[in-house]
Parts: structure tokens; sequence; C-alpha cells
């Protein structure tokens, strides 16, 4: 009984939703199509909601 509790664990683990097969695709357009002033960055590549968007300035005024 304990296998067969660990291997429907692992498989409810490696199933991947509708919502988050999205969210790839989002993030993936997002690094796609965004301006070169804005990176971003994933702290956690496993924790696709937790990001940082860093925008930098085109020009800089003296």
């Amino acid at each position: 009984k304990l296998k067969r509790d660990d291997a429907t664990a692992s498989i409810s683990t490696r199933r991947v939703s509708v919502r988050e097969k999205l969210l790839l695709t989002e993030v993936a357009e997002l690094e796609a199509n965004s301006p070169w002033t804005c990176k971003v960055h994933f702290p956690d590549p496993n924790k696709l909601r937790c990001f940082q968007l860093i925008v930098t300035p085109d020009e800089v005024y003296l």
C-alpha cells in the first residue's frame, strides 16, 4: 500500500495543469516581446508566479 501511495503522489506532482501551461506560454511571450530596457528575472524557476521585473531607463539625463 505504501508503494502505491508513493506512486500516486509522484504522478500528481508531475501532472501539469492547464493554468501552468498557459503561464509558461505567457512567460515566454513576455520574455520575447519585452523591450531591451526590461528584464524578467525568476529567482526560483519552479515558481513562475514569483518574478522580478527590472526596468532601466533608455536615456540618462546629466
